[in-house]
């Protein structure tokens, strides 16, 4: 199997920022696979009605949770495949290339079956939306499921490129894919007039075309036969790769229950509230796709050099990530503090916007915690740490966001204020836990 081909960038360069940086940015627009198309989606659905923006948060929580919870594949995926570059070892590299597609796809037919089969008490019974949303938010879920597979076959594919440091490939399919969307989607919603259906059309076509290119790029530049050995099952490897996968599985759940619980709360007081709280949610999250990319260059660089013995590069590499994570938290709370109207982008419904300025405040100060929570979270990926990540979640779930959450609730607080308050307490607690472990790992010699 040939190598794939190094970056431009000298690997003697690897902890200079220059470096860092110029890794970080396809692993951000990667980030941005599924949430740019919820993003494109809310911009172009918010505009019909807010009965429609509602229906698109409920659909989107789904998708969102069921994305969340199974997002080892990229996590456990380029640490494993970087890991196995850094020692060049060849075998097992294409062992868990091979491994990692597999469970992607049968991953995204299971959760397709499933997602399909219990619609309607999600919908109803959990999201609780009310007659008028409910007729849009079935079409516009039953649409995307259509193509939902091919969202995990690209989460895995996003793992395995970016162990394989193959950043340009990485970079040219996000692109491709997220023109495609905002394309399509504009022209069946405005020029055929298909409304929710188009949005979700749109979306299903561009992860389609993007999964087919993708397996297509992993298996001419990496040289990976995928038939090959294909029933024969190295079980100490998979062994490894499930407990790693089982402690992130269970890291996730926690995160997306704190999300799916809190959409849920948005429902109960009205359509407004939820159309609100899709906006919140992208404005919450939107500095998170920046940071992740930085997370990611932390996990899978860092899980690299760490393969090829480099500990003190591995310390300077994650020091420079977690400033460069600070610096992105810092612009952030200035273009939120500066650029308020940024709402308007997503709904002219004048009591939505207010609903959303009730609580800017708290989206704004939740910018740096934010960032230090997720740029730890990428140092100990890449250290392997699964089981640290796993605790330190439902210790936060259950020790800080749930307390915090119902009595705010059960103060008459709204649910915007109670929900992302107790998001801001989960990531202070987050940074909290995790930094005195990080900090003596920067440096303890060894």
């Amino acid at each position: 199997m040939r190598s794939p081909s190094r970056s431009p960038i000298h690997d003697s360069n690897e902890s200079s920022y220059r470096y860092l940086i110029w890794y970080s940015l396809p692993i951000i627009a990667a980030t941005l696979v599924e949430p740019m198309a919820e993003i494109v989606d809310t911009a172009f659905i918010g505009r019909m009605g807010s009965h429609e923006l509602a229906a698109l948060s409920a659909c989107s929580m789904i998708f969102a949770v069921s994305v969340w919870i199974f997002n080892f594949l990229i996590q456990v995926g380029t640490v494993e495949i970087a890991g196995f570059y850094g020692e060049k070892n060849q075998k097992s590299l294409a062992e868990t290339i091979r491994f990692s597609l597999i469970t992607g796809t049968l991953l995204g037919i299971f959760l397709t079956v499933s997602l399909a089969t219990f619609s309607d008490f999600f919908l109803l019974r959990v999201m609780k939306l009310s007659s008028e949303t409910y007729p849009l938010a079935e079409v516009y879920l039953t649409t995307r499921l259509w193509g939902f597979s091919f969202v995990f076959i690209n989460i895995a594919i996003t793992g395995i490129l970016r162990g394989l440091q193959l950043i340009k490939t990485s970079m040219a399919l996000i692109v491709f894919q997220s023109l495609f969307n905002i394309i399509l989607t504009y022209i069946l919603i405005y020029k055929f007039q298909m409304g929710i259906q188009g949005a979700a059309i749109g979306t299903v076509m561009a992860h389609g075309l993007t999964a087919g290119l993708g397996i297509y790029f992993v298996i001419h530049r990496s040289q990976v036969n995928l038939a090959e050995d294909l029933f024969h099952v190295n079980w100490s490897r998979l062994r490894d790769f499930l407990s790693k996968s089982s402690h992130q599985f269970l890291r996730t759940l926690a995160l997306s229950g704190s999300h799916f619980v809190a959409v849920s709360l948005a429902n109960r007081e009205g359509h407004l509230t939820a159309a609100a709280f899709q906006i919140t949610l992208q404005l919450w999250l939107l500095n998170a796709y920046v940071l992740d990319g930085f997370a990611g260059t932390a996990s899978g660089l860092g899980s690299k050099v760490l393969g090829q013995g480099k500990q003190n590069t591995w310390a300077l590499i994650t020091k420079r990530c977690s400033l460069l994570a600070l610096i992105s938290g810092g612009v952030f709370i200035a273009l939120y503090t500066c650029y308020p109207q940024i709402t308007g982008l997503f709904s002219n419904d004048q009591i939505v916007t207010e609903l959303v300025a009730s609580i800017w405040w708290i989206i704004i100060i939740a910018q740096i915690p934010n960032a230090i929570a997720f740029i730890f979270d990428g140092i100990i990926f890449g250290k392997g740490w699964f089981r640290l990540a796993r605790n330190c979640m439902w210790q936060g779930l259950i020790g800080i966001y749930t307390p915090l959450l119902i009595w705010l609730w059960y103060s008459d607080h709204p649910a915007l204020t109670a929900i992302w308050t107790a998001g801001l307490g989960l990531s202070l607690f987050r940074c909290a836990r995790l930094f005195p472990k990080i900090y003596r790992e920067w440096y303890t010699k060894h």
